[in-house]
């Protein structure tokens, strides 16, 4: 069966490896309809190599969400395809990988289709939470699976068109991380779930020059986020957890916790730590989406 693809991939200040993700959604064993690229107000940008590949020029960086959302939204209103394919300027995936997310869909499924990262935190060792009845809880060893239900990322993910009208778009207030963790808990609560296919694989870039230390289910990488990063993943995360029911005392110990790992894990550390007080803060106080932040 044939179903008309939409890809569209985000990119922020990174040319050189998004060459290589177009042209890798390029050469997919499965044909793809329409490349779309969004850019999220990268300086300078230009893809004039690719007179074929459609650019949507955001004028300034809009988010995560937002800079998905429009892609999603163009493709949707211009090309009313079956599936949109999802990713991102770091991840570049495998020939194949399109045609193997493909090859697991059922109609009759309330399901998304994702790709694994073949390198990101050390795909042969790491061990990745799975879906349970709860959520995430169980951990095993994504290396001696065939097919798990977890977590979905943007990178490499078959997104059904339906689910999109069911569940909505992005919440765009994130700005920057727990975006993917919020749709698929949409999802997961409409009676939905992700499939991760463990044969459909992307090269994931993110943390090529990072080594990884790991604590138990703890994984730490070094160097750290950039402060930017760390203020929207402390606030997310602490937002996250207030939507999902967290009492105050256990969000507070979640903070305490993450100061000390800052105060011993990290450099910069004033700065990290002031970022970190500011991300509970507005976090409590229900302060989203883009913030002006003095580094």
């Amino acid at each position: 069966m044939s179903f008309n693809i939409s890809s569209v991939i985000l990119h922020y200040n990174s040319i050189n490896s998004l060459r290589k993700v177009i042209e890798a959604v390029k050469n997919q064993t499965y044909n793809v309809g329409q490349i779309i690229v969004v850019d999220n107000g990268s300086p300078g940008f230009k893809l004039d190599e690719f007179p074929d590949v459609e650019l949507l020029e955001l004028t300034r960086n809009e988010g995560v969400g937002k800079g998905h959302n429009t892609g999603w939204k163009y493709a949707l209103d211009k090309y009313n395809p079956d599936f949109i394919w999802s990713l991102e300027h770091d991840c570049i995936p495998f020939d194949n990988c399109l045609e193997e997310l493909v090859k697991h869909y059922k109609r009759d499924e309330f399901a998304c289709y994702c790709a694994v990262e073949k390198n990101d935190y050390q795909f042969d060792k790491y061990k990745h939470f799975i879906f349970n009845s709860t959520g995430f809880a169980e951990i095993v060893d994504k290396t001696k699976l065939d097919n798990y239900k977890g977590g979905l990322s943007f990178n490499g993910l078959l997104l059904p068109t339906w689910i999109i009208e069911k569940v909505g778009f992005l919440n765009e207030e994130f700005f920057i991380g727990r975006e993917d963790i919020d749709f698929y808990k949409r999802i997961y609560k409409m009676g939905g779930y992700s499939l991760r296919i463990t044969s459909a694989l992307t090269h994931h870039d993110m943390h090529k020059d990072k080594k990884v230390l790991k604590f138990g289910n703890r994984v730490f990488l070094f160097p750290a986020q950039s402060l930017f990063r760390e203020y929207y993943s402390s606030r997310n995360a602490y937002y996250h957890a207030l939507k999902e029911g967290t009492s105050g005392f256990k969000l507070k110990l979640k903070f305490i916790r993450g100061l000390l790992i800052t105060f011993i894990m990290r450099n910069q550390k004033i700065k990290r730590i002031k970022l970190r007080i500011k991300a509970y803060n507005d976090a409590l106080s229900g302060r989203m989406g883009a913030a002006e932040l003095k580094l």
